[in-house]
């Protein structure tokens, strides 16, 4: 019995020495407060809202109409050895205008402009410049010409006809074009924006309108007297003011990268012009000096033109103040 007694009073005492050895208990510290603790909140909506710039693909069409009138073209008089011959008739028909104005035409948009988004719906003003290799096709009227001459010194040296066939062409381009327009769009979706847009178009129109042909005279025995000839061009490059208006959708790849898909016409209003051609005078074989007294003649025209066209622009907008490497991008994937 003492024997055990000594045995539990020596764990004892061992427990004991082994718990002073042990550090002190302290309380447990205060949860910290959940404002000081990281959020890991997951992304919200894009925000549209910023500066951006971009390039696109635009693809142009003509939409314009071209016009001929007031084509006119009176034959001389003519004379012979100091005699007038005079014109006893003439018939001017002109011909339909005809041919193809324009084409597809491919180009380079640069753009920019800044977004403001209030709620779902976005509001901005955007500038573009665009340059294309126009390629329109010129169009032309025919304006043919006959008459009649008396026979003033009875002789078949004298002119007795006049014919020929003279063509008016005229050819507008549009090598480079530009806006300043306001916007409008809904986001409607997370990463898409449709949009509305309009304003101010501005572009440079260089225009050409030819006249070319010949007009014959002809004596009583059908011996060639004489032929005017006629080739002139005169051409013109002019600044106009239009305007613009389409529709289109962006779509965020990422916060800063953006697809744009849009449509626009855009109309720069008429353009008149006038053509006009003085002859030269070539003699024929039936009379060597048939010029000398044949006065010159003179062509002159008037034309009209409407310059729009359609177009179409797909491209790539970056905006400034995004992630340039998101992890957004890779986790919708």
């Amino acid at each position: 019995m003492k024997i055990a007694l000594s045995a539990v009073a020596l764990i004892a005492s061992s427990i004991g020495a082994f718990a002073a050895d042990l550090p002190a208990r302290t309380e447990a510290p205060a949860p910290l407060p959940p404002s000081s603790l990281p959020t890991f909140a997951a992304p919200g909506a894009p925000d549209w809202s910023g500066f951006y710039v971009g390039g696109a693909l635009a693809a142009r069409r003509d939409a314009g109409k071209n016009s001929l009138s007031d084509v006119s073209y009176a034959l001389p008089a003519v004379g012979t050895d100091g005699a007038t011959n005079s014109r006893t008739s003439q018939t001017n028909t002109l011909g339909a205008l005809g041919g193809k104005k324009g084409g597809n035409t491919f180009g380079g948009t640069l753009f920019g402009g800044y977004n403001v988004q209030v709620d779902s719906f976005v509001y901005g003003v955007e500038a573009d410049i665009t340059y294309s290799h126009d390629r329109s096709k010129a169009r032309s009227g025919s304006l043919t010409v006959g008459g009649q001459y008396a026979d003033v010194a009875n002789t078949t040296a004298e002119t007795n006809t006049a014919a020929g066939v003279l063509a008016i062409s005229q050819t507008n381009r549009i090598n480079w074009d530009g806006s300043l327009r306001a916007r409008i769009g809904m986001v409607a979706a997370p990463s898409l924006l449709v949009f509305a847009t309009g304003g101010v178009a501005v572009g440079r129109v260089e225009r050409s309108t030819g006249v070319n042909g010949t007009v014959s005279f002809v004596d009583y025995g059908g011996g060639a007297q004489a032929t005017h000839n006629f080739s002139s061009k005169s051409e013109s490059n002019k600044i106009r003011l239009g305007w613009t208006v389409g529709a289109g959708a962006d779509y965020k790849l990422t916060e800063s990268w953006t697809l744009r898909a849009d449509y626009r016409y855009t109309n720069f209003g008429k353009n008149k012009g006038s053509a006009s051609s003085t002859a030269t005078c070539v003699d024929g074989a039936a009379a060597g000096n048939a010029c000398a007294n044949l006065p010159i003649g003179t062509v002159n025209a008037s034309t009209s033109s409407t310059d729009a066209f359609h177009a179409v622009r797909v491209g790539v907008a970056y905006k400034f103040g995004g992630d340039i490497l998101p992890s957004t991008l890779f986790a919708r994937y």
